[in-house]
């Protein structure tokens, strides 16, 4: 007798978040089947210190030239702005391509050299709590997964 078990994970979750400067990218190859690979000029990924889980909502619209997705990401950064002023710096104001990277292991990038992500950043609830990251983008393909 075979025993099917119950998946009580309903979705996977955002639990790390990587960036690099969409500027850097030198190929991104994308599929059929909505997968990519990317290489860089310099660098590579650098992780962001992400208190889980990050949250990417995607949207489909109809718009002029078709279906239009919109995918917004938001995340917390724990931590004070004076011991993170450097990583602040990085990130804010910046084109940015974004890896985000699930609990079950699939990764999923979120923006391109031609649509970055761009970042903003509010302040959590008190001085200590760390601070509320977001960033949106809007395109005709949706997100590629890596």
């Amino acid at each position: 007798m075979t025993t099917i078990e119950k998946n009580t994970k309903i979705t996977n979750h955002i639990c790390r978040i990587y960036w690099n400067l969409a500027s850097d990218i030198a190929s991104l190859v994308k599929t059929s089947n909505f997968t990519a690979v990317i290489s860089f000029l310099t660098g590579s990924w650098t992780e962001i210190y992400i208190t889980p889980p990050a949250q990417l909502d995607e949207k489909s619209e109809s718009g002029f030239s078709g279906q239009i997705i919109k995918s917004t990401i938001t995340f917390h950064f724990p931590g004070e702005e004076s011991t993170n002023a450097e990583a602040f710096a990085q990130l804010l104001g910046r084109g940015l391509v974004l890896r985000l990277v699930y609990d079950n292991g699939t990764e999923k990038l979120l923006g391109t050299k031609d649509n970055p992500v761009y970042l903003e950043m509010k302040n959590a609830s008190s001085p200590t709590a760390g601070f509320n990251f977001s960033g949106e983008i809007t395109d005709l393909e949706q997100n590629y997964w890596l």
